[in-house]
C-alpha cells in the first residue's frame, strides 16, 4: 500500500474514536504506520503529536513530514518521535518539512533515542539556522550519538538568533565528551546565547579514559 496516497485518503475518513489509541499503543500488523499516525493527529486535536516509543522507523518520519509539508498540521505545538529509530534520513525529511514553514508555532521538538547521528544534527541545524523554528522552546536531542561535531553545529545555530524563544536543549548522552562541551560553549559565546535560554544539559557524557 502506497503511504502517500493513505495519508492523501485520510482527509476523507471520520476520525477515529480516542479508545484506538489505547488500542493500538504500538506497530503491528494491524496497526500501520499511517493508522497510528492518523490516530495521533485525532487525539492531539492537530496540536500535539506524541508517537513515541513505536518504532516508526524512517518509513514513518517520512509520513510525518508529509503531513507537515501538506499542511495538515498547522497548528502543531508538540511533537515527540522520541525513541523510533528514525535515523538520519528520518531526521533529514522532518528537518526539511518544518523548514517549509508549515507548522510555524511548533514550540516542542523531541528526537531523543532516533540514532540520527553527526549527520541528523546537521540537518537540523541548518532547519534551526533557516528560520524553520521561531517559536521552538525546548529541543530534546538526547541519547543520539551526534558526537562533538553534531553538538556544535546544534549550538552554533541556536545562536545565530533565529529560534529566539528556546529555554531548554537537551543533548545528554551523545558522546560529545569535555572537548566537545567546550565547542559547544565556544560556539554559544560567539554567537549570543538565545536571551531566553534557560538550560542546556549535556550530562551522561563519558568520563575521560572510559
Amino acid at each position: 500500500v502506497v503511504l502517500g496516497t493513505l495519508l492523501e485518503e485520510g482527509s476523507r475518513l471520520p476520525p477515529p474514536p480516542t479508545l484506538l489509541r489505547a488500542a493500538c499503543p504500538v506497530m503491528s500488523g494491524r496497526c500501520t504506520i499511517v493508522t497510528k499516525i492518523k490516530q495521533e493527529i485525532a487525539f492531539g486535536g492537530g496540536r500535539i503529536l506524541n508517537l513515541s516509543d513505536n518504532n516508526i522507523g524512517a518509513e514513518g518520519a517520512q509520513v510525518v513530514a508529509a503531513a507537515i509539508s501538506g499542511g495538515k498540521l498547522p497548528q502543531l505545538q508538540s511533537l515527540s518521535l522520541n525513541n523510533n529509530g528514525i535515523g538520519v534520513e528520518g531526521a533529514k525529511v522532518v528537518a526539511a518539512a518544518l523548514l517549509g514553514g508549515q507548522a510555524p508555532g511548533l514550540l516542542e521538538l523531541d528526537l531523543n533515542s532516533n540514532n540520527i547521528g553527526a549527520e541528523g544534527a546537521k540537518v537540523l541545524a541548518a532547519a534551526i539556522s533557516g528560520g524553520g523554528f521561531p517559536l521552538l522552546m525546548q529541543l530534546s536531542l538526547n541519547s543520539n550519538n551526534i558526537g562533538a561535531g553534531g553538538a556544535k553545529l546544534v549550538a552554533a545555530a541556536l545562536a545565530g538568533g533565529m529560534a529566539p524563544c528556546v529555554m531548554q536543549v537537551f543533548m545528554g548522552d551523545n558522546n560529545i565528551g569535555a572537548e566537545g562541551a567546550k565547542l559547544v560553549a565556544v560556539a554559544m559565546s560567539e554567537g549570543g546565547v538565545p536571551s531566553r535560554m534557560q538550560w542546556l544539559w549535556l550530562g551522561g557524557q563519558p568520563r575521560e579514559g572510559q
